[in-house]
C-alpha cells in the first residue's frame, strides 16, 4: 500500500472549445500522507497521454504524518494543446498521469482516464456554458439567410437593426423574419442518440447544417441563435431533458446571469413579455408551421417540468466564452497551426471572380481558385477590387456567392475601394 495518496478533481471530458476558452480542466489536486512519518522533498509531476497538454511539475516540500494538501487552480495552470485538440475528428481515450516523488524515489504513480472529444463535440451536460462556443454569429455562410430575412422585413418597413428601436414588437418581427428565412432551407430533422443528453455528442456547426440540410433540436437551436446574435440580438438556448430550443430577449440587458437554472426566473421574464421562445424544430422540412405555432409550442415545452437550464449567450460572451474559430479559416492552417504564407496579391482583372473572406480584423481574397491573405483592412484598401462590388463568402448549395448590395450588413462589412 502506498504511503501517500493523490486524488484529482477534474473534468472527465476535454474538447477544443475548452482550450480556446482557457479552461483549467483539472480543478484540484489532493495529496494525503497516510504514513506515520513525515515525507521530505516531495514533488509532483503531471503528464498526459497522448500529449494533449503541457506537462507540469510542482514542488510540494515536506508533508507531515496525516497531513492533507489541497492544490487549487491558483497553484498550477494546465495548458491544453491547440495542435492536438483542433485536429481530433473522433473521440479518443486519454490519461492524466500523476507521479509523486520523495527526492528521486517514486512514491506514487496513477493514471486517470479522460475522454478527448472531437472538435465538434460538446460536453454540455458537464459544462453547459460551452454551448455558447458553438454559436457562431460571424460565419459568412449566415449571410444568405440574413439577407433573406432582411428582404422579408421590407414589407414591415423594418430592418435587421437589433434593439436600436427600443421596441419589443420590432425585435419580435426580426425573430420572425429569421424563422421564415431558415424555413426556406428545408433542413431535415434527425434525432440525437440518447447518449447525447448524458455525456455530450457531436454538434453540427452552422456551415454543416446549411450545407447538408440536417440537424437535431440542438443543432437548429444553435443555428437560430447564431443568426440572432449576428443581428445584435441576445439569444438563449433553452435546455430541457432530451430537448433544446432557442429563446431571445425582447429588450436589451434584461438578465445578467450566464446560466439561468431557475425556471421561475425564466417564467417571470416570459410573463413580463421580456422574452420569446421559438421551437426550432418547426423550421425543419415537412413541419409547415407558422411562426406563431413555433412560439406557442416552445412556451408550452419550457414550462412542462423537465427544464434544466437556459444558456445566456450575451452574458457568456462577457465572460469570454468565444465562438470556436471559423472552419473556413482552419482550412488554410498548416500543420504547425500558423497561417499559411500565400502569394502576393495580383492586380484585379475585370471579370475575375473576387471574394473577400471576413474573419475578425482579418481579410482573405479568393481569386482564380487561390486564397490570398490574411490582410488587415488598411492593407485591403490598397488593393484594386472590382468596382462597385462588395463580395463575401456564402456556401449556399456548396457554391461561392457574390452580391452587389449589402446595405443591410453595413455594420459587418464595408465597401473597399481601389
Amino acid at each position: 500500500m502506498s504511503v501517500i495518496n493523490v486524488g484529482l478533481e477534474y473534468f472527465p471530458m476535454i474538447n477544443f472549445a475548452m482550450q480556446q476558452n482557457n479552461y483549467n480542466y483539472i480543478q484540484k489536486i489532493i495529496i494525503a500522507n497516510t504514513a506515520g512519518y513525515q515525507i521530505n522533498d516531495v514533488w509532483l509531476t503531471l503528464s498526459f497521454e497522448p500529449q494533449f497538454a503541457e506537462n507540469i511539475s510542482i514542488r510540494i516540500g515536506t508533508i507531515m504524518p496525516g497531513q492533507i494538501i489541497e492544490l487549487g487552480t491558483e497553484h498550477f495552470k494546465i495548458n491544453l494543446s491547440f495542435d492536438f485538440l483542433v485536429g481530433l475528428t473522433e473521440r479518443v481515450k486519454g490519461y492524466n498521469i500523476v507521479n509523486l516523488y520523495s527526492g528521486e524515489t517514486l512514491v506514487y504513480h496513477e493514471k486517470y482516464d479522460v475522454d478527448l472529444l472531437a472538435l465538434e463535440e460538446c460536453p454540455w451536460a458537464m459544462l453547459p456554458e460551452l454551448i455558447a462556443a458553438f454559436v457562431m454569429p460571424n460565419h459568412p455562410i449566415l449571410t444568405g439567410v440574413l439577407r433573406r430575412a432582411a428582404e422579408k422585413l421590407d414589407i414591415f418597413g423594418a430592418s435587421l437593426s437589433g434593439y436600436q428601436r427600443n421596441n419589443p414588437d420590432f425585435v419580435r418581427i426580426q425573430i420572425m423574419a429569421v424563422y421564415l428565412a431558415l424555413k426556406e432551407l428545408e433542413i431535415t430533422y434527425i434525432s440525437a442518440p440518447p447518449s447525447f443528453y448524458r455525456t455530450g455528442q457531436r454538434v453540427r456547426l452552422v456551415d454543416d447544417i446549411i450545407t447538408n440540410r440536417l440537424g437535431t433540436c440542438l443543432d437548429t437551436a444553435i443555428l437560430f441563435a447564431s443568426c440572432l446574435e449576428a443581428i445584435d440580438l441576445n439569444p438563449l438556448i433553452v435546455c430541457m431533458e432530451e430537448h433544446a430550443f432557442v429563446g431571445c430577449f425582447l429588450e436589451d440587458d434584461i438578465c445578467d446571469k450566464c446560466i439561468i437554472n431557475d425556471i421561475d426566473d425564466l417564467e417571470e421574464m416570459y410573463h413580463q413579455d421580456q422574452i420569446v421562445f421559438v421551437e426550432t424544430t418547426k423550421i425543419t422540412r415537412g413541419k409547415n408551421c407558422e411562426f406563431t405555432d413555433a412560439v406557442e409550442s416552445a412556451a408550452k415545452t419550457a414550462f412542462r417540468g423537465n427544464f434544466e437550464c437556459a444558456i445566456n449567450i450575451k452574458q457568456l460572451r462577457s465572460q469570454e466564452i468565444r465562438p470556436i474559430p471559423l472552419r473556413i479559416v482552419q482550412e488554410y492552417w498548416n500543420n504547425s497551426n500558423q497561417l499559411m504564407t500565400l502569394p502576393t496579391y495580383p492586380a484585379a482583372i475585370p471579370g475575375n471572380r473576387e471574394i473577400s473572406i471576413y474573419e475578425g480584423d482579418l481579410y482573405y481574397i479568393y481569386l482564380n481558385d487561390i486564397i490570398y491573405g490574411p490582410y488587415l483592412l488598411e492593407q485591403m484598401q490598397d488593393f484594386p477590387l472590382l468596382p462597385d462590388t462588395l463580395i463575401t463568402t456564402n456556401r449556399l448549395n456548396g457554391e461561392w456567392y457574390e452580391a452587389k448590395d449589402f446595405a443591410y450588413f453595413a455594420h459587418k462589412f464595408r465597401m473597399i475601394e481601389g
